[in-house]
């Protein structure tokens, strides 16, 4: 299916996309940086005037037109952060070179550039911004959460699903932890409200990553959980456009993933993991009275609520699981499959299965959920 988006959109995705795979031998060439320097754990005024000069020397092209030059110089400026040293740069080195981009990133993001629907420097300027993991390009990409166009939003969340890859990467802490927990709440509260269905995806799956190490588990639980709650149930019309029951769908399936990873889940991760898999359950159910795939998607969206369902229901069956340990969840029809029949009266069982799941499941302990929370 063509996906009619704006070219800057796709352009933010070919930059999180393509240039991510370039390898690390790009940084060769203009003001190549000396080996070793990324890993220096002290680095003295030369060190640091390297750099400078080497961030100096791309930066013309960076903010250039010539999309070769453009792409080559986006690679060099991210090359020094992958390959076989990637666990192994100092802080030290990121922080300096964060520093030496600043000015540019400042100028490339500035309110004219972002507000112009023509100008791909934000997204250039993101892509970059994600690999550094320290404090102030990661504080610039929660805030590009925020933008108006949606080719920013979405490669912003891209940003710091590399930023949260590049914090489990290192032998040596990159931010405090409440910053990281600072960075997952900045995630949660545009999930909450976000509508792009790509930039959903984009969200869920930097909460995901985030969601990785030990110390973030629980809390990118309860994020997601209470995000995609209020995402869903702010869906009261849900669209004919598949692409948005497949955004929830990523919503169940990285719960699902979560829940099955080893490791306790507290109580309230669990409970607003079981919700959340209730409001999309609710979200499939006003989708099928609302009929909205009585349209050119018919087929498409009727498989994605189908999945959504399932995929809700196994996520719930999973919480329950990590709360009651050893015990049985009551015995439900399978909850996706009235909806592949096609059927009036399958669509009907449908609307009933859900009401069900709701209130022989979630409504009931260990969960407690108020069923007249969910708005079939």
């Amino acid at each position: 299916m063509i996906d009619a988006r704006p070219r800057r959109f796709i352009h933010a995705m070919l930059a999180s996309c393509v240039l991510g795979l370039v390898a690390p031998g790009g940084a060769m060439g203009q003001g190549a940086l000396p080996e070793g320097l990324s890993t220096t754990i002290e680095l003295n005024a030369d060190q640091t005037s390297q750099i400078q000069s080497f961030v100096n020397s791309n930066l013309e092209a960076l903010k250039g037109t010539e999309a070769a030059q453009v792409s080559q110089a986006m690679s060099r400026l991210r090359a020094p952060f992958g390959g076989p040293s990637l666990r192994d740069i100092s802080v030290s080195f990121r922080r300096r070179y964060a520093e030496a981009l600043k000015p540019a990133f400042e100028e490339m993001l500035s309110a004219a550039n972002l507000a112009s629907p023509t100008s791909d420097l934000p997204i250039r300027a993101l892509s970059i911004a994600g690999e550094l993991a320290t404090d102030d390009p990661a504080g610039l990409l929660a805030r590009s959460l925020g933008a108006a166009r949606a080719d920013v939003r979405y490669q912003a969340a891209y940003g710091l699903r590399r930023t949260f890859f590049m914090l489990a990467q290192s032998r040596s802490p990159l931010m405090r932890p409440e910053q990281v927990q600072g960075l997952i709440t900045n995630l949660g509260d545009q999930l909450s409200k976000e509508r792009d269905p790509l930039v959903i995806d984009a969200l869920i799956r930097a909460l995901q990553v985030a969601g990785e190490p030990d110390a973030q588990h629980t809390l990118v639980i309860k994020t997601l959980g209470d995000a995609m709650s209020a995402n869903a149930k702010a869906a009261t019309k849900p669209s004919a456009d598949p692409a948005e029951a497949l955004a929830m769908l990523r919503a169940a399936s990285a719960m699902r993933e979560l829940l099955s990873a080893p490791g306790t889940v507290t109580a309230p991760a669990a409970k607003s993991s079981a919700e959340m898999t209730g409001q999309l359950a609710a979200y499939a159910s006003r989708a099928v009275k609302l009929k909205t795939f009585e349209s050119g998607n018919a087929a498409d969206v009727r498989s994605a609520l189908a999945d959504l369902a399932t995929a809700s229901q196994t996520t719930a069956l999973l919480a329950y699981s990590k709360l009651q340990l050893g015990g049985s969840a009551p015995t439900l029809p399978a909850l996706g499959e009235p909806l592949r029949k096609g059927t009036t009266a399958d669509d009907a069982k449908f609307l009933l299965d859900v009401g069900g799941f709701i209130n022989n499941l979630l409504a009931k302990p260990p969960f407690g959920l108020a069923a007249g929370s969910f708005a079939l």
